[in-house]
């Protein structure tokens, strides 16, 4: 809505062609643009690190923030996942492919890698690690979207069948045989040693079954944030416009309230001095 009370979408509501998708209830980007600007890691989860009270509290006060994650009132559960998950089972001779890896604010070049590792089976998987894997190999405040953030992004792209919520770093020979892993894939970028120095891929490597996948795309989670630092500024000065939107928006629906008020009591008034 605009500053005079207009609906922004009006045009295209009138031509039949608007469409409104629900938002996943405490997830913000607005949060997470200032998860990267102010470089916090209060969103990172670590589930032994919180009071009963604290947990108890989360339900019942609005201003509580949950201690899973860094947006207030954001409470992972099985109904929200099934909301997102395919909930399909591989068919009979299905070819099931493993990858693994942090897939935070999941973007254009995840995609493109996941649709390239799509063509090599039917059936893929996709490990996610936990959020102190993740900041132990890639530093700074990442993961910049926590453990339950990530599953539902992940959770939401076609490519993927299934998730493994904090997947082991090193792909074991438990996980490939509990899968049934045919094939595990893992794009151009770096392998980070695991915390004992081996290689996190040997397993698959030793079985034959692991292959690199190139997915063309240079788009990286480094990228978007690197992005968002450089243009802090008019980040910052394209919010400040939007607030004093928002402000003005809602000062013009409150008159229009009183002004509506004003007539309702003006017009009995009139009615009587008429009689």
């Amino acid at each position: 809505m605009t500053a005079d009370g207009t609906d922004t979408y009006h045009i295209v509501k009138s031509a039949g062609r608007y469409k409104e998708c629900k938002r996943t209830q405490g997830v913000s980007t607005t949060d997470l643009v200032g998860r990267m600007l102010l470089m916090t890691k209060s969103h990172h989860q670590s589930s032994l690190n919180f009071s009963k009270e604290e947990a108890g509290e989360i339900g019942v006060d609005s201003s509580t923030r949950s201690p899973w994650t860094g947006t207030s009132q954001f409470l992972p559960t099985t109904q929200k996942i099934l909301q997102f998950s395919a909930g399909k089972d591989p068919n009979p001779g299905d070819k099931i492919v493993y990858v693994a890896g942090a897939y935070d604010l999941f973007h254009v070049g995840h995609v493109d890698f996941l649709e390239a590792v799509s063509a090599n089976g039917q059936y893929i998987i996709v490990g996610l690690h936990t959020d102190s894997d993740v900041n132990r190999y890639k530093g700074a405040n990442f993961p910049i979207m926590n453990l339950h953030e990530r599953v539902l992004s992940v959770l939401a792209c076609k490519h993927v069948s299934e998730v493994v919520i904090g997947a082991p770093y090193s792909v074991t020979a438990d996980l490939m045989d509990f899968f049934k892993v045919d094939l595990v894939c893992h794009g151009r970028t770096p392998i980070m040693p695991d915390v004992d120095g081996s290689d996190p891929y040997a397993e698959p490597k030793r079985r034959g079954k692991f292959k690199v996948i190139d997915s063309a795309s240079d788009m990286t989670t480094k990228t978007i944030v690197e992005r968002i630092i450089e243009h802090r500024l008019e980040y910052e000065l394209r919010n400040k416009k939007k607030e004093d939107k928002e402000v003005a928006v809602f000062e013009a629906m409150q008159r229009a309230e009183q002004e509506q008020a004003s007539r309702s009591q003006v017009q009995p008034t009139e009615e009587k001095e008429a009689k």
